[in-house]
């Protein structure tokens, strides 16, 4: 599969994920599956669950879980690309921030964005 065939699949997969678990395994392994998109995970080292290198295209983690699947509810949205979403299944908690996705809130505390 080329770069963006395997960004597809990975947003593709993402619209039926349920949990925060099941975001982390999706991402990790169509990294995995292709040496081109596995080449921008080196960031894991620094603490990040998983990478989503597809983040400078069209459609992004966040977009999917907030508008596409309905497993998933928006907690704190601060820009389209830096976020948290929590699942309505389990209440597992993702956060967004360019590309690089984390278990849990890493949101600072303070006003969202739609307090100001």
């Amino acid at each position: 599969m080329s770069f963006w065939q395997t960004v597809r699949s990975q947003l593709n997969a993402l619209a039926t994920a349920e949990t925060a678990a099941d975001v982390i395994r999706i991402l990790n392994e169509g990294n995995a599956s292709d040496p081109e998109v596995s080449s921008y995970t080196g960031f894991l080292s620094t603490g990040v669950d998983a990478f989503f290198a597809g983040g400078g295209g069209d459609e992004n983690v966040l977009d999917i879980l907030r508008w596409d699947n309905p497993n998933w509810e928006s907690v704190d949205i601060r820009a389209p690309y830096y976020g948290c979403v929590r699942s309505r299944v389990d209440g597992s908690l993702i956060t967004y921030v360019e590309g690089d996705v984390y278990i849990g809130n890493k949101m600072p505390v303070g006003p969202t964005k739609e307090d100001m």
